[in-house]
């Protein structure tokens, strides 16, 4: 046979060098503006989204669980028997390097998202903005496995995008002033974290023999790599809540409320709420569910 020769490039997506804080693109879409119509030629209200840090309007406060993998390593080793029947030559070991069209793991999600934001402010114009802050990828993050057979991630989605601050705005003639104010926080009791393993086994080595101990040889033995993973669950729930409204008149002055909440350890639903005013005065709010009677 006559020797031949192929010729190829590879073209690879290079990360530009920027540090955490610099900006860049992800694929997805995310909301820009919505207006409300009332239908009936009232004036219509129209919201701005804006998702930029809260200090800074030139710095988005999105961030990516997962950055894509193309490439991956695997072995080839050959042997050959010299004459026919001779003695098994060592034969030759090649090292590849495969490229995909696609990535080697899926790219984890927040909400069906491959971006989370942890800021996001929504302009009402005349009417004022407010800001809200989230649990995002960055504090929720996902534990991915880059090396091959490529197991799936484990996942926290479920602690991601909780409400953790709002406060809304109102517009007037010397500039803003803060209506209300609201903050959440959340817990977990520990016990119903739940996780269970995984194991995922690939072959990325692959021997070629003519030998007849080639069943035995240690590199085909050695030939798979497995990586385990984990499913994770938690109950998450909402622990407090502490709301402020603000006077229009007079600055400073506030009224507030603080709603802590109580579950049932068995099935986790809320059994029980109570608030507390800034006057002193308390409400206790009980809830009864199918189990509670007989």
């Amino acid at each position: 046979p006559k020797d031949f020769f192929v010729n190829f490039k590879i073209f690879e997506l290079k990360d530009s060098g920027a540090d955490e804080g610099a900006n860049k693109r992800t694929g997805g879409l995310r909301i820009a503006q919505t207006v409300d119509d009332p239908g009936n030629g009232g004036q219509p209200m129209i919201k701005n989204y804006n998702y930029h840090q809260e200090y800074d309007l030139n710095v988005t406060s999105g961030s990516v669980l997962t950055a894509p993998r193309y490439e991956y390593d695997y072995f080839l080793r050959i042997e050959k028997r010299e004459g026919g029947s001779g003695a098994c030559s060592s034969g030759a070991e090649c090292a590849f390097l495969a490229y995909a069209s696609t990535t080697n793991y899926p790219l984890a999600t927040t909400s069906g998202g491959y971006t989370g934001y942890a800021f996001v402010k929504v302009d009402f114009g005349n009417n004022g903005y407010s800001t809200h802050k989230f649990m995002s990828p960055a504090q929720a993050p996902d534990s991915p496995t880059t090396t091959f057979p490529f197991a799936p991630v484990t996942t926290y989605e479920w602690r991601r995008g909780l409400l953790i601050d709002q406060k809304d705005y109102r517009r007037h003639s010397n500039g803003y002033s803060i209506v209300r104010h609201l903050k959440n926080e959340y817990g977990s009791d520990g016990a119903s974290f739940t996780t269970v393993l995984g194991l995922k086994v690939g072959q990325h080595s692959f021997l070629q023999s003519d030998c007849q101990a080639s069943l035995s040889d240690p590199f085909l033995l050695s030939s798979s790599n497995y990586e385990t993973f984990l499913t994770a669950t938690e109950f998450q729930y909402l622990k407090s809540q502490t709301e402020r409204i603000y006077s229009s008149v007079t600055a400073n002055q506030m009224m507030e409320k603080v709603t802590t909440f109580q579950y049932h350890p068995n099935y986790f639903q809320r059994v029980q709420s109570t608030t507390k005013d800034s006057k002193g005065r308390s409400w206790v709010t009980d809830y009864k569910y199918a189990t509670h009677f007989t």
